[in-house]
């Protein structure tokens, strides 16, 4: 549970510098943070992704990892949408140089468009990590080694 709150503190960091945006439940389907920051009724709407169900996890592990339960790493876990690659681009950068991320694996299911301007993704897609937080909360609450899972996702699909 630690995890994912800090998680998610993480990625709204991330989603204010970089222009992002949350999925939402609202006409609209995703809210800019940096309006959320200034609207609480906006913040209410954002809709967060759940910690990950033990029925899940156990499902998971017996189905896709064959009983090993440090192979899960997505228990916490969280999105970022962006109107532009560039703004994507950026915050993967940050999380690069970020000094307490240790990345551990990125898979870039990027398929960009060379024809349309600027390089538009055409289908749906995303750049998808797993990381850790070694940050001073992650080692008071003993949550440093947990692994996360954060999706860079465009929207222009």
């Amino acid at each position: 549970m630690f995890t994912h709150l800090l998680l998610r503190r993480f990625c709204q960091k991330l989603a204010f510098r970089n222009n992002g945006f949350f999925p939402a439940a609202c006409e609209e389907r995703m809210i800019s943070w940096r309006d959320a920051c200034n609207d609480t009724s906006l913040r209410h709407r954002i809709i967060w992704p759940p910690v990950k169900s033990p029925g899940r996890v156990v499902e998971k592990v017996l189905r896709t990892y064959h009983g090993d339960f440090s192979r899960t790493l997505d228990i916490a876990r969280c999105m970022i949408i962006f109107r532009y690659v560039a703004d994507l681009t950026s915050c993967f950068e940050a999380i690069l140089k970020e000094p307490n991320v240790e990345l551990l694996r990125v898979k870039n299911k990027l398929k960009f468009d060379t024809d349309l301007p600027g390089g538009e993704v055409t289908t749906f897609r995303d750049l998808h990590m797993n990381l850790r937080l070694h940050t001073q909360e992650a080692y008071a609450m003993g949550v440093q080694g947990h692994i996360c899972e954060l999706q860079l996702v465009p929207d222009q699909v």
